[in-house]
């Protein structure tokens, strides 16, 4: 489950697992595992391919389902949103 928290380390080490694997404090690494660090990947990316109109509107909506699949709130959801690139 994708929370605030990871987020916030996933920004810390720019978003780059292998950076975090190698040198990521004890403290981040009890809130992350390897998988969240894909799980954002993938997600922004999914989100990144929405904003930027190259999707389906049956797409869109899978986007929004795995959100909230995968999301512990809206507020994380709005967070992650903001953290993709439109360019």
């Amino acid at each position: 489950m994708i929370t605030e928290a990871k987020l916030n380390v996933y920004k810390d080490y720019r978003g780059d697992g292998d950076f975090w694997a190698r040198i990521g404090l004890k403290r981040d690494k009890a809130i992350m595992e390897d998988g969240d660090f894909y799980l954002i990947d993938s997600l922004l990316q999914d989100i990144e391919l929405v904003k930027r109109g190259l999707v389906s509107e049956k797409f869109a909506e899978t986007v929004d389902k795995k959100l909230l699949a995968n999301c512990d709130n809206a507020e994380t959801i709005v967070l992650l949103k903001s953290m993709a690139r439109k360019e």
